[in-house]
């Protein structure tokens, strides 16, 4: 009889569970193709369309209007942890103002709301739109942590809340419209002949140090005025013939003025996504390598309010276009590797061959559960 009813239990959760993850759209349907397959891509208000009916049908995703692109769209944070922390949002707001901004907290009151409180990290997504696989990478995430039954992401969402923004919408669209125009053609892949963003093109990251513009100051508000989340990490792409990913510690030098802790904890997550990474037997992770810690621009401005901030680094592709490396082709140099071969500082070198939009988009997804 406990048998019985043993097993009428698990057929009933089974089924929960079953209904519970057909009740969200996945992003194939919702997109019409697999979003990271080869030489599709989506735009901008698709993905913020997408969002958004995550958001009518889960309660695990909250979507908050943040500011405004240079041509006037609005710009999105997708907050996503567990129904319970997605309904206390404006606790935790508060409670990571105190944490952040008084210094006048006793020892009881501080442990109190470390105990009550959550750790929020910020991502930002294709702050450079050419980059496009963060921002394609996003409704996957959304999706998986919207119906997951996993155990272990279940506690991930009890204890954390992640936040994305896809960063460049005018950029995103532009990069968008001009790849799907030359499809099929000879001039598929070929470089956007404009700049992606209407005032500071590529250097909107540089952008963080003055504040000039309207979708940086919206990003910036996160972190210095509103949410103050403890963490927050850059999405990038680099080059096609290098190692595949880049993940920190940074390599010399460093903001002698920036505390200690804060480049220890970057080095935590950095090493945290490198073992894990290797361990799925995603080749050519690297880390200390080429990118420093010195200057003080991009979103790691951050890292001067007491923020842990780090970037990532994909391989490209030509856009969404595959392509093939020969073996031969592959080549690192500067700081940190020296020669394209196993080392400490890239312990699983990529051995060559085809590389495709969806294999950044399966390290973006790695590397987002590892953090």
């Amino acid at each position: 009889m406990k048998k019985a009813f043993f097993t009428m239990a698990m057929l009933f959760s089974l089924l929960g569970m079953m209904a519970q993850n057909g009740s969200f759209t996945k992003p194939a349907d919702f997109f019409g193709f697999e979003p990271g397959s080869d030489r599709n891509l989506f735009s901008y208000e698709q993905l913020i369309e997408y969002f958004q009916k995550l958001d009518a049908e889960s309660d695990r995703i909250y979507l908050e209007e943040i500011g405004s692109s240079p041509e006037g769209r609005p710009m999105y944070i997708a907050f996503i942890s567990s129904a319970e922390n997605i309904t206390r949002l404006e606790e935790l707001k508060k409670i990571n103002r105190e944490l952040a901004l008084n210094p006048n907290l006793g020892k009881n009151e501080l442990q109190t709301m470390i105990r009550d409180g959550k750790a929020f990290v910020l991502a930002t997504l294709s702050m450079h739109a050419s980059e496009v696989a963060p921002a394609q990478a996003a409704p996957l995430i959304a999706w998986d942590f919207a119906t997951t039954n996993d155990p272990k992401k279940e506690e991930w969402l009890n204890n954390v809340v992640y936040m994305l923004v896809p960063h460049n919408p005018d950029g995103m669209n532009m990069i968008v419209e001009n790849y799907l125009k030359y499809k099929g053609t000879k001039y598929e892949g070929a470089s956007l002949p404009a700049v992606y963003h209407k005032y500071v093109g590529h250097d909107n990251n540089r952008d963080f140090v003055i504040l000039s513009q309207e979708d940086t100051k919206a990003i910036a508000r996160i972190y210095n005025q509103t949410w103050f989340p403890q963490v927050m990490v850059e999405k990038h792409q680099m080059g096609s013939t290098g190692t595949r990913y880049f993940v920190p510690p940074n390599h010399d030098p460093i903001a002698e003025n920036v505390p200690a802790g804060i480049f220890h904890w970057g080095g935590v997550f950095g090493q945290h996504m490198a073992t894990d990474m290797t361990a799925e037997g995603l080749a050519g992770v690297s880390q200390h390598y080429i990118f420093d810690d010195y200057w003080p621009g991009s979103t790691e401005t951050c890292i001067w309010k007491n923020v842990i901030g780090f970037l990532t680094e994909a391989a490209s592709v030509q856009t969404a276009s595959p392509i093939y490396i020969e073996p031969t082709e592959l080549r690192v140099g500067g700081k940190g590797l020296s020669e394209y071969k196993k080392s400490i500082n890239m312990l699983l070198p990529w051995e060559g061959g085809w590389w495709r939009l969806g294999d950044i988009v399966q390290y973006e997804l790695s590397s987002t559960t590892s953090i």
